[in-house]
């Protein structure tokens, strides 16, 4: 993949992009076509990731930062990105890839399509989140092994070019001068010869790897007065020369460093970043140095508000430029709208400019960031592209629960060259086994093939198609946010299936298979090798092979054929299924030649919902053939001519029944009792005339879902001072539920088992005794209406009872009775005429002077139970009595 970059050319490539010419000619000739801007840009860095939260990773950080609008930079360009993976724990892959979008963003953003320089710190290893930590340099002297250093710095180099960085901020080279120093940790010993040794073992690993090692900190940082970071360096020229200046031309010479960081301290008044004869006369003109010079971390404004010898940002930029700083770092302060004005200006010399942005677009073109192929795709994501599109990590391995076990997705291998997903249905027997025989929605009598032993848990079939959508179901839909190029993209792909029932054979396999444009490859499974005299199964093997087509396209094409294949859903097909198979269908099922047996299939010789899909995908092929859109040809009548509304969902009516009812019983605290996952809740909650709303519900997991649901942990104070949840069970009375002035049961007493709905009933209308109880629940009656429903089943699984409408009103009134409530019913939903509406609800109104009313019925009855156990007693005494007697004349008899 190639970077999308905007600039204007002939048709021949530009100098700069051509590696046929060498860099000097390269890099002069986009000098020339560079505005002063363009030029400005590419000398300093942004630090995107920096936040003024927690501490500080360079001194002075949270005085010198200010925002930078990154929209308005990148169409001059930039020169450098400041730590994109260090300044927050992102797992390196994401860190890759967000580095990826970014460096994408930037070339396509300026003229010449140059994307930035990353760089990071490294001294003990990539500092980032989930790298290999490595010893501090202490540890490093203390080896006196060059080789092993060596190596170490390689594998931390191919580490950081691996996601993306092109340069590295080390190794620390000063020599300690003074233990008091606050990072002594970060350097490698006081003996001069062993810092430069082990130093320059270091920057050859690190090069190695293809990464830019920087040299810290030039110089004389560690020599500071009393050990206090950024204090002066008391010294004369033949302590520096003899003690802090060898293992930086060591480490340069020998090392072959590319890049260099000026210290933050000064020398005699001079600071390191103004002093041109450090970084230019012995640096470069002694040394013969030609890689950058970056500032430490604000560096150069502190020339202005620590050193104090810039009069404004113009003048710290113009000082750093003359001594020799190429780039300044981290973010832009001083070389950006100051330095433009400056050199318009005539205070800074353009000259100047030119110099520093030479050095920084050689080691750009050094790093191949100048060449047409230049590819923002670091190396850990090349090959990762079915990762991305899957959007499941290839260095992980993942589960997933479904319906019927748990879907594991893994790579078994992952490289530039391939890269392979598999994925793994651990289906549950025995839940697979109970759902079939359940009488819910979700439970359809053809679920097993036999009770517990069947070929479920091998062979792909519905099970597997259901877990390919619902594991892989962005990548079905063609959407990647990370890479939104790549969906669109078809790519070399080889899909096998181990053991897939075919009712049909594998001729059947080719006619499904083939059409979409796949190289299909079947083999039939021998029912048992050993006795091939015995033939094929009904199970083949597949292979698809495809150059053509999208990991998309692969999907939905298994959605729907696995099944096909097998002949067999494991769930109940409604009339939703439709409009999955048109779904997944899109673009390849109008124009199969099988497409009847698809439908068929797919829907379970329904023959009604194959009509109905039939149909519409005519409709669509009439489109295609007419390059038209559907619309265009379904408008047989007008759009406008067309008064029927969708019906409201019954869920949807059954809330705006309840929130009437509870509008009219002018209820100002209501309690939903079963709230679920807080639908009603939220309803009640925009309406300020209910200032208390508490929720109840026997499942923390729907609680918190509910909380969710109301961003409760972002809701205001005054709002969230009127709701509340709270866990607690209707088979038991709660005193935390008493007082209120309404109570909603919605579709909660079928749920409880019947020899337990006493215990609801007292727990709500004998102990809690709300002023208001809105109880609703299905009516069974209706059930014959709902197309979906198989015959003989409940709405819900998990519904333990569905009355009539003569059965709830029994209920209903009997309650009343028993408590002292008066009660009306209401239909919700259409009502039909025949079987009643689909939900029945019963208003309960507490009766006038019912509390004493209910108090006198208990005392009553208490004396009734005695008066009732007198009796009792009296009777069993007489037919004690006569049982006695009884057997005296049987005895006597017998004698």
């Amino acid at each position: 993949m190639t970077a999308n970059v905007a600039v204007e050319t002939t048709p021949e490539a530009p100098i700069w992009n051509d590696p046929a010419h060498d860099i000097d000619t390269r890099v002069t000739a986009l000098i020339d076509a560079m505005t002063l801007e363009e030029k400005i840009a590419q000398l300093y860095g942004v630090w995107v990731g920096a936040s003024d939260e927690g501490g500080e990773v360079a001194p002075h950080q949270h005085d010198m930062e200010e925002a930078v609008d990154l929209e308005a930079l990148l169409p001059a360009g930039l020169g450098q990105l400041t730590r994109p993976f260090g300044t927050a724990p992102v797992d390196p892959a994401l860190g890759a890839l967000s580095l990826l979008r970014t460096q994408t963003r930037i070339a396509a953003a300026n003229r010449f399509g140059i994307p930035a320089v990353a760089h990071e710190e490294c001294l003990a290893g990539f500092a980032t989140w989930g790298a290999t930590a490595y010893p501090v340099p202490l540890s490093w002297g203390a080896t006196f092994d060059p080789e092993l250093i060596r190596r170490m710095a390689a594998a931390i180099g191919r580490d950081m070019r691996a996601v993306g960085v092109h340069q590295g901020l080390a190794p620390v080279l000063d020599v300690v001068r003074d233990a008091r120093w606050g990072r002594v940790e970060e350097t490698i010993g006081e003996d001069p010869y062993l810092v430069g040794t082990i130093g320059t073992a270091y920057v050859q690993g690190l090069e190695s790897a293809g990464l830019v090692a920087t040299l810290k900190h030039f110089v004389g940082y560690s020599a500071s007065r009393a050990g206090r970071n950024l204090a002066p360096a008391p010294m004369g020229a033949r302590e520096r020369a003899d003690v802090l200046l060898p293992p930086f031309e060591m480490a340069l010479r020998e090392g072959g460093a590319r890049s260099v960081m000026h210290a933050y301290t000064d020398t005699d008044g001079l600071p390191a970043a103004a002093d041109e004869d450090l970084l230019t006369g012995l640096l470069r003109d002694t040394w013969g140095f030609d890689g950058t010079v970056v500032a430490d971390y604000f560096g150069i404004a502190f020339l202005k508000t620590l050193h104090g010898i810039a009069g404004d940002w113009a003048d710290a930029a113009g000082a750093a430029l003359r001594a020799g700083v190429d780039i300044e770092l981290p973010t832009v302060k001083t070389f950006g709208a100051p330095l433009a004005e400056a050199v318009t200006a005539g205070r800074v010399p353009e000259k100047l400019i030119d110099r520093a942005l030479r050095r920084v677009l050689t080691q750009k073109a050094a790093l191949g960031l100048l060449d047409p192929d230049w590819n923002p795709v670091p190396p850990a994501l090349e090959g990762a592209d079915l990762g991305f599109l899957l959007h499941k990590h290839p260095d992980r391995a993942q589960a997933f629960s479904t319906s019927h076990g748990t879907a594991h997705v893994l790579y078994p291998e992952a490289d530039a060259e391939r890269c392979t997903a598999a994925l793994l249905l651990e289906v549950d027997a025995v839940a697979l086994v109970r759902r079939g025989r359940g009488k819910g929605r979700g439970g359809a009598p053809d679920a097993a093939l036999a009770n517990y032993v069947n070929d479920r848990p091998y062979a792909a079939s519905s099970l597997l198609a259901v877990a390919l959508s619902s594991v892989f179901s962005s990548a079905m839909r063609g959407v990647c946010h990370a890479r939104p190029e790549l969906p669109d993209q078809p790519s070399p792909l080889r899909v096998e299936v181990p053991a897939l029932p075919a009712r049909g054979g594998a001729d059947l396999v080719r006619r499904l298979f083939e059409p979409p444009g796949w190289t299909v490859t079947v083999e039939p499974v021998p029912l048992d090798t050993e006795f091939p005299e015995w033939g094929d199964s009904r199970y083949v093997r597949l292979v698809l092979e495809s150059d053509t087509l999208t990991v998309a396209e692969a999907l939905r094409h298994l959605y729907v054929l696995l099944p096909v294949l097998d002949d067999a859903k494991h769930y109940w097909v409604s009339p939703d299924e439709v409009d999955k198979l048109l779904r997944a269908g899109d673009g390849w099922l109008a124009a199969h030649p099988e497409q009847k047996l698809i439908a068929g299939r797919y829907l379970s010789r329904r023959w009604s919902l194959t009509r109905q899909a039939m149909e519409r995908l005519e409709l669509v092929r009439l489109a295609e053939a007419d390059d038209s859109e559907v619309e265009a040809i379904d408008n047989a009548v007008a759009a406008e001519t067309e008064t029927e509304e969708r019906p409201a969902p019954l869920a949807e009516q059954r809330r705006d029944a309840i929130v009437a009812a509870l509008q009219a019983s002018g209820a100002a605290r209501v309690l939903d009792l079963g709230c679920g996952q807080g639908q009603l809740v939220q309803t009640l909650l925009k309406d300020p005339r209910y200032t208390e709303i508490v929720g109840v519900d026997v499942s923390m997991r729907a609680l918190t879902i509910a909380g969710r649901r109301l961003k409760l942990d972002r809701m205001g104070e005054r709002r969230a001072a009127r709701v509340k949840l709270l866990q607690g069970s209707l088979a038991y009375t709660d005193n935390r539920l008493k007082g209120y002035d309404a109570a909603v049961l919605s579709e909660v007493i079928e749920h409880v088992d019947l020899p337990r709905l006493p215990a609801l009933e007292y727990a709500v209308f004998g102990a809690a005794r709300p002023r208001t109880v809105l109880v609703t629940t299905p009516n069974v009656e209706y059930n014959v209406r709902w197309e979906s429903l198989p015959a003989g089943h409940v709405r819900h699984g998990d519904h333990r009872f569905e009355w009539t409408r003569a059965e709830f009103r029994t209920w209903a009134r009997s309650v009343a009775e028993r408590h002292g409530y008066d009660v009306e019913f209401a239909p919700i939903g259409p009502d039909d005429p025949e079987v009643g509406p689909p939900t029945q609800m019963a208003v309960f109104t507490l009766s006038a002077d019912a509390d004493g009313k209910h108090t006198r019925n208990r005392t009553t009855t208490t004396r009734n139970n005695d008066s009732d156990r007198n009796d009792r007693n009296d009777k069993s005494d007489q037919s004690d009595k006569s049982d006695k007697s009884e057997k005296s004349e049987k005895e006597a008899k017998a004698a």
